[in-house]
């Protein structure tokens, strides 16, 4: 069993339940679904669903000892999910960060629920623009922007009244700034969470190239070595001419 498709089964499947269980909204939905099958169906199928891994099942195209294993990989990931996703809803509103207010339940710390959105959905973008932008079997291609513009569609609908929707360590300290500046109320307070959107997106960004490394082993370029250099075409032709034998002068 290739673990690198139920890995991406399961990641499939929590993008999907998590942004139906924070946001709700159908076309945020949808479009998780649609970006997760471009990451991640070269790989595993792009199923996220027991019923769709049944169905290919039964058609042939996924081979019978695989199906348990999907199953399980997938529902896993949706448990992970609807965890989360209650952790974050279940978030206190009080304090407002990067200048947009929480308009959520009441229970857990606000910091919290912020940290979990934006590390998870940073890590979403990442390794989006990992996928599609970066390597070489997807060179080329007419979807890249559609995929990362939706990764950030899908984000900002279901967390952004969570975290302000940053998903950017730049977007954070610039919001931040300006708040402060501004001197509005709680807006000029939230500089004080700006390392909420410094940590947080960061480590997104580099559980991302993990993850990369993973699922593409494939795509890793070796470093580069005075071992792996080609010679320069100049010099490797001078070494593979044959040597010029000198005729001695012509003897009066």
């Amino acid at each position: 069993m290739d673990f690198r498709k139920l890995g991406m089964e399961a990641l499939g499947a929590f993008v999907l339940v998590l942004t139906a269980s924070t946001g709700g909204n159908p076309i945020a939905i949808g479009l998780s679904l649609a970006i997760m099958v471009y990451l991640g169906g070269n790989i595993s199928g792009g199923h996220y669903n027991p019923a769709v891994s049944l169905a290919v099942c039964l058609r042939g195209k996924l081979p019978k000892g695989d199906l348990i294993p999907y199953i399980i990989a997938q529902v896993s990931g949706g448990f992970a999910a609807a965890l989360i996703a209650f952790l974050i809803m279940h978030t206190a509103s009080h304090i407002e960060v990067a200048g947009g207010a929480g308009t959520l339940a009441r229970q857990w710390g606000f910091i919290h629920g912020a940290a979990l959105s934006e590390f998870i959905y940073t890590f979403l973008l990442a390794f989006t623009v990992l996928t599609v932008a970066t390597t070489k079997k997807h060179a080329n291609n007419q979807y890249y922007g559609l995929c990362i513009g939706g990764v950030v569609i899908v984000a900002a609908t279901a967390v952004g009244n969570v975290s302000g929707g940053a998903f950017n360590p730049a977007v954070g300290l610039s919001k931040s700034l300006v708040g402060l500046i501004s001197g509005e109320g709680a807006k000029a307070g939230a500089i004080q969470w700006f390392w909420v959107y410094l940590v947080f997106p960061m480590l997104g960004g580099w559980v991302a190239s993990i993850a990369f490394r993973f699922f593409h082993p494939d795509e890793m370029e070796a470093p580069v070595t005075p071992a792996n250099v080609a010679p320069a075409p100049a010099q490797a032709s001078l070494e593979q001419q044959p040597p010029v034998s000198v005729k001695p002068p012509l003897q009066m």
